[in-house]
């Protein structure tokens, strides 16, 4: 029988042989994200087997994301970044990449000794983690939208020219998990009660749960206890009418739920519940977590 190990190493050597240099995402529409969830997968095994990054790969990743996010970005840089995303340039269409890369940059900050990062490498990943919650900082509603006002729009919203033409946009699940999980992180690293108190993660998130909008729900109306892909009544809360969730969606909101450490008297049960419904909704016969189809996405 494979063992755990013996699956992740086989996963990177084969993710090795596919990541020759990064002329297989540069310019690709989905790229830029792939990117970020591709390094902190490096960064997970490095991590996890005690092995030291392979610069070949690390070195470039990083210059990659330079490329979009300038190591010396000012707060106009990043702003700017905020707004534009949307329209196609290279930092990608939807903000929440942003949250892939930072997280991502936090695991290699708070890894550093694992990782043999010091001095100028990792305040590298301290600026780069920073940059990346304030480009997504200035997504957050500020218009009172309903059906929860507040929360992480996944394009710039301010002028709703940006974004009404367009399908899956607003503010869900995914985007609003990676800038809460960024925010503890943050928090918990630098000290700073900025990251959580200036645009509340955790209240947003607990609004919606009061209002009934969070988890999918039975014919009866009663909560399944998935995480929905977005709040009902969000723009387009009805894209897939069978069940609106995907795995990620559960795990984001699990790991955001176990590394917040702020009172959650709303959420106290949620960890088990969650469980729960992904292990009798998602697992299939060989005990394989896995997203279940849904009419309109492949």
């Amino acid at each position: 029988m494979t063992t755990y190990l013996e699956a992740a190493e086989d996963a990177y050597l084969g993710l090795l042989g596919r990541w020759g240099n990064m002329d297989t995402v540069r310019g690709a529409p989905d790229g830029f994200w792939i990117t970020a969830n591709t390094f902190n997968a490096f960064l997970d095994y490095w991590i996890c087997t005690g092995q030291a990054p392979d610069q070949n790969i690390n070195l470039p990743i990083i210059d990659y994301f330079h490329e979009t996010v300038k190591a010396d970005a000012t707060d106009d840089d990043l702003k700017t970044i905020e707004k534009n995303g949307f329209q196609g340039l290279p930092g990608g269409m939807w903000l929440d990449d942003y949250g892939w890369w930072g997280n991502a940059f936090l695991t290699a900050w708070e890894n550093a000794d694992a990782l043999g990062l010091s001095g100028d490498d990792v305040a590298l990943c301290n600026q780069s983690a920073i940059n990346c919650w304030t480009i997504m900082k200035y997504g957050w509603d500020t218009k009172n939208t309903a059906p929860v006002p507040g929360g992480v729009w996944n394009c710039h919203h301010e002028d709703s020219s940006h974004h009404l033409d367009w399908s899956l946009t607003g503010r869900n699940t995914v985007t609003n998990s990676v800038f809460w999980l960024m925010s503890v992180r943050l928090k918990a690293l630098t000290g700073d009660s900025q990251y959580v108190d200036l645009n509340n993660s955790l209240q947003w998130f607990q609004n919606g749960f009061g209002k009934g909008l969070l988890f999918d729900k039975t014919k009866d109306d009663q909560n399944i206890y998935t995480v929905r892909e977005r709040f009902i009544g969000e723009n387009d809360w009805d894209a897939a009418p069978k069940g609106f969730y995907w795995a990620g969606d559960q795990g984001l909101f699990l790991r955001c739920l176990f590394e917040e450490k702020r009172p959650m008297p709303d959420f106290e049960q949620l960890k088990t519940e969650i469980v729960n419904a992904v292990w009798n909704n998602m697992v299939d016969e060989q005990h394989v977590i896995h997203d279940h189809p849904m009419q309109g996405f492949s």
